[in-house]
This record gives structure tokens, C-alpha cells and sequence, in this order.
């Protein structure tokens, strides 16, 4: 529970400030329990004051996993209940890209649904339950290579030194800045168009946002089902980001309306989404949808992180064969699959180049990386060889 004070619009605002002798270079600030005052707070020191982070990280560990989305809070899940010591850390939150779902329906085991934040939090438990250190929020600035071990140093100045380090940052998808928009992020606005999502959009009109193929691709499937699909897209020429043989489905579709040089600039709606009001050049156009697809582009989540991974041009982190041939490698080091050019770094989900972007491809990689961390530590490498 908490009350938030707006300085611009309580009118005891004025006065609170006077008491606690704060000035603007001290906001956001946040008083706990009517005593404590942590001012220009940030989330990491209010997790610090509320008892939420480990006062400080072990001196050692044997795997330290950098991102807790579904890859990382799977590897750390498997790799602590194989007895590894593991330490699972995030700048932001658990969950990744799956805990803004609203609902995930096509994951094992769960035929009825979960949502996103729910699956995150039973992973937790899971975390917690085989003794894994989680660290949230905290960012890793680097990863040193230290003889046959490596230093993760955090933002903050402390560190931890580990035998194994995963990376599992993710990705973020690039977003609209439509108004109104980001109130729908969790219940009708998607970044992907599976059958999932293609069943929501039954006798309902959606609209496709982008001009490559992923979004060419995600109007002609989800016209299967929906009775109208506006494709928007800011360029003047369907084929400029799009291959010739969608172009030619699309335009013969007669479920797709193709709108060129146009974006979305509102969301309107209650409850759910309702419609959208799209701009072309000096013209407004509402559109009565009751989903957005966006297929504007992602970016690898690895900024701010320094370490020497080899990575393709958008920035994904090459592993296995691809990054066996993107770099030199340390004479009589193993060749594993998820591993990077520097032996002894992982990569898995999302920010790992040439993976499905699914959750459960996250996870199956999650799970699948602790074999390889294992036969990477008993190959005669380190001192402590594990059975």
C-alpha cells in the first residue's frame, strides 16, 4: 500500500516539501513508515531500504545469470537444483518480455492459461527453493575475464567472481509513441501473431503495425480470422521492406486494407481497446480495431554491458558454430552450442542470435545450458572438477 504525492497537482504537496527540507534535486523521493525519507530515490536503492536485495553478493559462486526472463530464471532453476551455486540478477524486473502477457495459453502443462507475471512469480519459488541468490533490481556493467574465471562488476561497484556467466538479457521490442497507447500493453497490444493471438482476434478487425515481412506475415495469418486487418505502414511503397510474394498476397487479400505513409498517433477505448486514430499526412482516420500488432523492430537488451562476445550486425550475441566462426578461440577450449567466443560465456533466449523469440524456446534453452555449463567445468579447465 502507498499514497502518491504529485507536486503539481496536491495542493499539500507545498507544504510537505517544506518539512522534509527537500529540493527539486532530491525528487523523486519516498518516505517509508512516516520516519525514513530516501531521497532521488531509484528503484534499486528503494529495494535496498526495503529489504528486497542481499546486502551484498557472495565473494564466489559457481554461475552468475544476467537476466531473469524465462531463459535466465530457467537456468537458474535447473542449475541450482543440479546443487550449483547461482547467482540470478535484473536491472529491471523478472518476468523479461513474458511478463507483460496477459495470458500465455500454448505453455505445457497449462491448458486453462497463465499470465505472465504469474509464471515469473512460480519461478520464483522455484529460485528461491533450490537456493539460487536473486539480486533485483541490478545492473551488470562488466564482465571481466580473470585467468580461468571472470569478475562480474555491477553498476553500483560491487562485484562477484564466478566460474560461469549466462547471459540472458533479452530483447526490447521497439514501441509506438502513440497516445494512450501504453494503457492496452498488456491486454490487447502484441508483438507477435501466433495462433494465441489469432484466436483473440476471432470476428474482431486489428490492426498490423510495420513494413517488413514479420508484419506482411502477421496480416496474412491473422486475416484467417479476423473480419478486417489494417496493415499501417510509414513507407510510401508496400515493397520497399516487404518480399514481392507478400506484397502480391496482401494486395489480392480481401480481408487487408493497406494504408501507406501512415502511423498510429492514438488509442482510444476503456476497459480494452476500441480504436485507433491513424494519420495520413494532414488526414486523421479512426479505425474501430480491438488489438494492435506491432512489428516495428527489437533490439538486443545489452546496453551498458561490456563484455568481448563476438555479435552479428544488430547486435545479437553469436554462439556455437556461428561464433566458432566469428572469432578466435583459446586452443583446446570446448565447442558448445550456446556458448560465445569467450569460453566459459553463455547466451540463451532472446539476445542469443538465431533463436526462436518464444518463451518456450527461452525456457528449453534455459534448461538445455546447464548441461553444457556442466561439461564445460568438468573438461579439466578449473581446479574443481564436478562429477
Amino acid at each position: 500500500p502507498h499514497r502518491l504525492v504529485d507536486l503539481d497537482e496536491d495542493e499539500k504537496a507545498e507544504r510537505l516539501v517544506r518539512q522534509l527540507g527537500a529540493t527539486v534535486a532530491d525528487f523523486p523521493l519516498v518516505i517509508l513508515g512516516g520516519s525514513r525519507t530516501v531521497l532521488g530515490a531509484t528503484p534499486a536503492r528503494l529495494a535496498e531500504e526495503l529489504g528486497m536485495r542481499p546486502p551484498a553478493p557472495p565473494a564466489t559462486c559457481d554461475v552468475v545469470v544476467v537476466g531473469a526472463g524465462p531463459a535466465g530464471l530457467a537456468a537458474a532453476v535447473y542449475a541450482a537444483s543440479d546443487g550449483l551455486s547461482v547467482y540470478l540478477c535484473d536491472a529491471v524486473a523478472t518476468g523479461g518480455q513474458a511478463g507483460t502477457s496477459a495470458k500465455i495459453e500454448n505453455y505445457l502443462g497449462f491448458p486453462a492459461g497463465i499470465s505472465g507475471t504469474e509464471l515469473a512469480d512460480r519461478s520464483l519459488l522455484q529460485v528461491r527453493k533450490f537456493g539460487a541468490t536473486l539480486d533485483i533490481p541490478t545492473k551488470v556493467q562488466e564482465v571481466v575475464e580473470d585467468e580461468d574465471r571472470f569478475r562480474v562488476i555491477f553498476e553500483d561497484g560491487r562485484e562477484i567472481t564466478s566460474d560461469v556467466v549466462v547471459l540472458a538479457t533479452g530483447v526490447r521490442y521497439r514501441s509506438l509513441h502513440a497516445a494512450g497507447l501504453d494503457r492496452f500493453q498488456t491486454s490487447n497490444l502484441f508483438y507477435a501473431a501466433t495462433a494465441q493471438e489469432a484466436r483473440m482476434c476471432v470476428d474482431t478487425p486489428v490492426a498490423v503495425v510495420g513494413g517488413g515481412n514479420s508484419a506482411g506475415q502477421a496480416a496474412l495469418f491473422l486475416a484467417r480470422t479476423s473480419p478486417r486487418v489494417h496493415l499501417v505502414v510509414r513507407a510510401a511503397d508496400l515493397g520497399a521492406g516487404m518480399s514481392r510474394y507478400l506484397v502480391d498476397q496482401i494486395q489480392h487479400h480481401p480481408r487487408i486494407n493497406v494504408l501507406l505513409s501512415s502511423e498510429v498517433v492514438e488509442a482510444h477505448g476503456g476497459n480494452r481497446l476500441e480504436a485507433v486514430t491513424v494519420r495520413h499526412g494532414d488526414v486523421l482516420e479512426k479505425l474501430r480495431v480491438g488489438h494492435v500488432f506491432v512489428f516495428v523492430g527489437a533490439a538486443p537488451a545489452t546496453t551498458g554491458l561490456k563484455v568481448d562476445v563476438a555479435r552479428d550486425p544488430d547486435g545479437y550475441i553469436l554462439t556455437g558454430a556461428e561464433a566458432e566462426l566469428a572469432g578466435v578461440r583459446t586452443e583446446g577450449s570446448p565447442r558448445f552450442s550456446l556458448e560465445t567466443t569467450i569460453p566459459g560465456v553463455f547466451a540463451i533466449g532472446d539476445v542469443r542470435h538465431g533463436s526462436v523469440k518464444r518463451m518456450t524456446s527461452a525456457v528449453g534453452e534455459g534448461a538445455s545450458v546447464v548441461r553444457q555449463i556442466y561439461e564445460y567445468l568438468n573438461e579439466g579447465r578449473h581446479s574443481r572438477v564436478r562429477a
